[in-house]
């Protein structure tokens, strides 16, 4: 599963290495070769309503292995839709 970039916003970057004890990941992308980290433990918890049918595709694709857990699932949703909607934008004036 790969992620974004930041910098060129291609969706080729890879986990190089993650530390557990400090709840940090690095990552570096194929495309740029740029190299950062993310740190999971400033996540913020929101509450979203979801209609059963999404809890059990959610649940369905944990079991498949696609991703580790159904929080996973969704961060990687909303990154996708933010990096489509909202940072992929070209602004038209």
């Amino acid at each position: 599963m790969s992620e974004w970039c930041p910098r060129c916003h291609k969706k080729s970057v890879v986990l190089v290495k993650r530390n557990q004890n400090k709840g940090l990941k690095y990552y570096r992308c194929k495309h740029c070769g740029y190299e950062f980290v993310r740190r999971y433990s400033c996540l913020k918890l929101v509450t979203v309503h979801l209609p059963e049918f999404y809890i059990k595709g959610l649940e369905e694709l944990v079991r498949r292995g696609r991703y580790p857990n159904k929080s996973e699932a969704i961060r990687v949703a909303v990154r996708d839709l933010l990096a489509r909607e909202l940072w992929n934008r070209e602004e038209v004036c």
